[in-house]
């Protein structure tokens, strides 16, 4: 379509990261967009030079053996087919564990792939795990097995199952 796409910068050579870029020419990149791909959902001022704004979407109406939601840039999923998240983020689950701590695991092995993958490059790792609350085996008083109060907040310190991954 016409875009031309620059060279992403490591922090060895700019002194900074630079991710690549789309721009409509590069002798004339104040023409824009200067769009980085983690930015194209919505940005149809770069469809003329062949960014697709519009996200993929399905549908999925939630049944019954459902117990969490995985939202995840494409970082995530670079590297990590959908199956493999599920086995993650359904392992962490099933020992009683946070959703943190699920999300946590999840962006841990995404960082690991991309280091064996690229060296020291990596997306964008962006990840929300959501357990769906209204399954029967979470629908007891004791919410601190999965991490959080009875508000909902997160438990800190020592009091939160699985271990505190950084």
């Amino acid at each position: 379509a016409g875009g031309k796409l620059t060279d992403a910068k490591a922090p060895e050579e700019a002194g900074y990261f630079e991710p690549a870029r789309v721009f409509r020419d590069l002798e004339h990149m104040e023409l824009g967009p200067g769009l980085a791909m983690s930015r194209s959902v919505g940005d149809t001022d770069a469809t003329e030079v062949g960014v697709v704004p519009r996200p993929e979407v399905t549908r999925h109406d939630i049944a019954e053996h459902d117990c969490f939601l995985i939202l995840a840039s494409d970082g995530v999923w670079e590297f990590i087919e959908s199956d493999e998240a599920v086995d993650i983020v359904g392992s962490i689950f099933s020992k009683g564990w946070s959703a943190e701590a699920a999300c946590k695991h999840l962006i841990a092995r995404a960082a690991v792939e991309w280091m064996q993958e690229e060296g020291n490059y990596r997306d964008d790792i962006t990840c929300v795990v959501v357990y769906l609350s209204c399954r029967e085996d979470m629908a007891s008083d004791n919410w601190e097995d999965y991490g959080v109060d009875a508000d909902g907040a997160s438990l800190a310190g020592g009091n939160r199952p699985g271990p505190d991954v950084r």
